[in-house]
């Protein structure tokens, strides 16, 4: 998933160059819960499509 690297420095830098450490922790913090979801349903949905193109 390198798109989601990029995100993440996104998501973390805007902030930090005006100085609003804690809106990047936050916003980070609600980035990684967000991705772990969505990381989780993107393997099991293409787990399925392998699975079924192996039958």
């Amino acid at each position: 998933h390198p798109n989601y690297v990029v995100v993440i420095g996104e998501i973390a830098v805007l902030p930090l160059c005006f100085g609003l450490v804690w809106y990047a922790l936050a916003f980070s913090a609600l980035n990684a819960l967000v991705l772990a979801v969505r990381i989780r349903e993107e393997n099991a949905a293409l787990s399925e499509l392998r699975h079924d193109a192996r039958h």
